[in-house]
């Protein structure tokens, strides 16, 4: 058992903030980056109301925009908290928190991984294009982007524009997806057929 502080909401907000600020002064340290987004990983797939201080302390965007920047190490633990943010049952906090930008990052990482799959060796690769597309499930399904028309409008139009669904279709022909993640891809894709 935890002591009590452990799971006090101020020792975790203190926690966050401190490890916001870590970010924010060593921003090249990528191993460093690796065992904050581990650590905040714990806590957002902890209590729900703990997903509301990562996201005021700015942690959710620093996962966002290391998604797209950061090396594969880093890149896998961002989405471990990510998927642990959006997999929360907080759907006011979600809801309250998705931007374009951030969906947007979420795409920008599935085509930038994909674009480095070398023939044959998609494997290596499938365990992080798995993990942003079970984030994209996620908003989807938690954050009411479906119920939301002019954010979920304004995301079919961008992921179309930049080649998302084309790369949604290349993923499932080629048959490395899991049954879970495949179905995520087939949703969206379908989603983009009933909103055109």
């Amino acid at each position: 058992r935890f002591p009590e502080h452990m799971i006090d909401s101020d020792f975790v907000e203190k926690t966050i903030n401190y490890l916001v600020k870590l970010l924010q002064a060593y921003p090249t340290k990528q191993y460093l980056k690796r065992d904050i987004f581990w650590s905040a990983s714990n806590v957002s797939a902890g209590d729900s109301k703990f997903c509301e201080i990562i996201a005021k302390s700015g942690l959710l965007l620093l996962a966002l925009q290391s998604i797209i920047s950061d090396n594969d190490i880093v890149i896998n633990e961002a989405l471990f908290m990510l998927i642990g943010f959006f997999n929360s049952k907080n759907i006011e906090v979600i809801s309250n928190n998705i931007h374009l930008d951030y969906i947007k990052n979420l795409f920008l990482c599935l085509q930038n991984i994909h674009n480095r799959c070398i023939p044959g060796e998609q494997y290596k690769n499938m365990e992080i294009i798995e993990k942003v597309l079970i984030c994209i499930g996620y908003l989807f399904e938690n954050g009411n982007l479906i119920k939301n028309k002019l954010i979920s409008n304004k995301f079919i139009l961008d992921f179309e524009k930049n080649g998302g669904f084309h790369l949604l279709e290349t993923l499932l022909s080629e048959n490395n997806l899991s049954k879970e993640v495949s179905q995520i891809a087939e949703i969206l894709l379908n989603f983009q057929k009933e909103n055109k």
